[in-house]
């Protein structure tokens, strides 16, 4: 009984391990998210199997991210890009309040 009891606690573990994770941020500017132009405004990212997946209304964009831990937490939001000739490309995203930062890589 015993043996069935943490199986069932370890299972538990993992699907709450691998569940996705979800984060509302502010684009301040129109930023390229692998190839599509996000317009500034509220997104809702979801991360979840290696993609974050960007939702304002009907528009959405998907990109391929690597998630690390800082050491402390952010005291507020902060955006990386880089300019490509073509708009801000979004490189990294801080989360505030959070010690999670999202590394967006392109296809």
């Amino acid at each position: 009984m015993l043996k069935i009891l943490l199986i069932g606690f370890c299972v538990a573990g993992l699907a709450l391990a691998s569940a996705a994770e979800t984060y509302h941020v502010t684009l301040p500017d129109a930023m390229i998210v692998n190839g599509t132009l996000l317009q500034a405004g509220a997104y809702t990212v979801r991360v979840e199997g290696g993609k974050a997946v960007f939702v304002h209304g009907k528009q959405k964009a998907e990109t391929p991210v690597k998630v690390e831990q800082a050491p402390k937490k952010f005291a507020s939001t902060i955006f990386k890009s880089d300019n490509t000739g073509h708009g801000l490309q979004l490189s990294e995203i801080r989360i505030s309040g959070t010690k999670t930062k999202l590394l967006l890589q392109a296809n």
